[in-house]
């Protein structure tokens, strides 16, 4: 059975390509609605035909369509006077534009606006003298003198004081001591424990137990009696530099005092004589002042006088364009076609063709293991499609004589299992299908 040809690409591109106009016609002439309404109406034309050459060189022609808008009566008037009266205003604007060309060729005259003032004059004193012989000495103390203490009893002071506190606290509660070791001994006799015996070491240990805790605490007592007497050294020396440090601000204030009292009577008089040169100053700077801005107002003026034909002649122009009639009519509708898919419905057609002579192929090539016998029969199966492209499922198997792969395989379209060599592996043996496919000529195959 011979496959199918395989359809030309160009033919289906022109295929799809009249489709696609045809389509894209039908799309335009759907959408050309005429609409009628108070204000006129559109109406579409056929008014002859387009055509153009393609990449084939085939002359294609497509329709050719006008649309025509035409005004209500009373729009009508309405846009025909409108008209008249910009082709007015166009026509004032030109003549008034013919004595712009002798009006610019002359300059703006300034000669009657006030110059330029760039300077204040006689009069403005730019250099006051602001030295108003203050006194910057004021014969301040700057040292406290004799007397300020700049040390105090440090941590390591009232040492001997604190040993007499300690050795006079331990000796208070001697007695007490003695007396509860008697007793202690006592009770331990009494009960018929013996000395240097286990329970009388224990009691003993515990009872040098709370000797030692009682003379850690009368230590602990003879510090807080040492720091207490360095604060009160330490507060009896700042008592001290306090009524110093008062006596010398107490001076040095009527020092500055004095100082101050003369420095502001001298600020005073400097500060009346700079307040009149500050207010001449003031008044000549405002001269110039009003002076150029009487010159800038008078500059503005002119250019003012110079403008103003030329804004006449803008808004004239302005007002005299010429604009396209607004459309009147609603929205023209727009409807949606869909292309017709023939390239696809031209290739599956061929696949289907395809499928359906490689089927009935399949049946004659299911010979099995037996394939290879066939090898000589040129004018039989001579000739088989071999092309690894059709081909799945592959598994090599074995090697001829000549070194070429045997394999198993399915063909693509379904079939049972086969037998035989791929048409790659054998160029010398390979035969091309006019479907563009791959056969083996097995009597040439070693």
């Amino acid at each position: 059975m011979k496959a199918p040809k395989a359809p030309d690409p160009y033919d289906t591109a022109q295929a799809q390509a009249g489709m696609n106009r045809d389509t894209a016609i039908t799309q335009g002439q759907m959408n050309m609605i005429d609409t009628v309404n108070p204000w006129g109406s559109t109406i579409y034309d056929q008014t002859g035909e387009n055509t153009f050459t393609d990449s084939q060189g085939n002359v294609v022609t497509t329709p050719k369509y006008t649309q025509t808008t035409n005004l209500s009566p009373s729009q009508q008037a309405i846009f025909d006077r409108t008209q008249a009266a910009e082709q007015n205003l166009a026509q004032i604007a030109q003549d008034q534009s013919g004595f712009l060309t002798d009006y610019l060729k002359g300059g703006i005259d300034l000669s009657g606006v006030p110059g330029l003032q760039s300077s204040y004059g006689p009069g403005y004193n730019p250099n006051f003298n602001g030295n108003l012989g203050l006194q910057t000495d004021a014969g301040l103390q700057t040292s406290v003198g004799p007397g300020y203490a700049t040390s105090y009893a440090g941590a390591d002071d009232f040492s001997a004081d604190r040993q007499r506190y300690e050795d006079a606290l331990w000796d208070r509660t001697a007695g007490d001591r003695s007396a509860q070791e008697a007793q202690m001994r006592t009770t331990l006799a009494n009960k018929g424990i013996k000395e240097g015996s286990a329970a009388w070491n224990a009691e003993m240990e515990r009872m040098q137990r709370q000797n030692t805790d009682a003379r850690m605490a009368t230590i602990m007592a003879g510090g807080q009696e040492q720091q207490r007497m360095v604060d009160m050294s330490r507060q009896a020396a700042m008592f001290g530099n306090d009524s110093i440090l008062g006596r010398f601000g107490a001076e040095n204030a009527a020092q500055l005092a004095g100082a101050q009292f003369g420095n502001d009577a001298l600020a005073q008089q400097g500060m009346f004589g700079m307040g009149a040169q500050q207010a001449q100053n003031a008044a000549v700077a405002g001269q110039a002042g009003f002076n150029n801005a009487a010159r800038q107002q008078g500059v503005a003026e002119q250019f003012a006088q110079r403008n103003q034909p030329l804004n006449e002649i803008t808004a004239l122009l302005s007002g005299s364009q010429v604009s396209n009639p607004a459309q009147m009519s609603a929205a023209t509708p727009q409807t949606g076609v869909a292309n017709t898919n023939i390239a696809g419905m031209i290739q599956q057609d061929y696949q289907n063709r395809l499928g359906a002579s490689q089927g009935a192929m399949g049946g004659l090539f299911g010979l099995g293991g037996s394939l290879l016998g066939a090898a000589g029969n040129a004018g039989g199966f001579g000739a088989l499609f071999s092309d690894e492209r059709l081909k799945t499922d592959v598994q090599r198997v074995g090697t001829t004589d000549g070194g070429v792969p045997v394999y198993t395989y399915r063909y693509i379209w379904g079939g049972p299992v086969m037998m035989g060599v791929m048409a790659q592996d054998v160029p010398e043996a390979a035969i091309q299908d006019e479907s563009g496919f791959l056969k083996v000529d097995y009597s040439r195959v070693n």
